[in-house]
């Protein structure tokens, strides 16, 4: 993708982030990003992308710390759920495993 035509498509993205942010704030609703990949994997850069525009007011940042064996086996994390925003906030996350972004409402 030519750089003029990526930071117009990033731009874009950008405005309707801030969209959704301000959606969420004003419903009371929550919003939860978990971020998973491997090391060097791009966690970073993608979660820094995505939070650029956003208000450092209403959103917060939690890194959390690989999983434990028995966690990965069950495939449950109670340190998401001791994670999770408060109403009218949103949230990112980053953690050890496979790329697997994803929100919910």
């Amino acid at each position: 993708m030519k750089d003029e035509r990526y930071e117009r498509e990033l731009r874009a993205l950008s405005i309707e982030l801030v969209k959704l942010q301000r959606d969420v704030i004003a419903s009371g609703r929550k919003v939860l990003v978990i971020v998973e990949g491997r090391d060097a994997a791009g966690k970073d850069g993608l979660i820094k992308t995505l939070t650029a525009h956003l208000s450092p007011r209403e959103s917060r940042i939690v890194a959390l710390g690989k999983p434990t064996s028995a966690r990965t086996r069950s495939g449950t994390s109670s340190a998401g759920s001791r994670s999770s925003p408060r109403p009218a906030k949103s949230s990112s996350s980053t953690a050890a495993g496979t790329t697997a972004p994803a929100s919910s409402a």
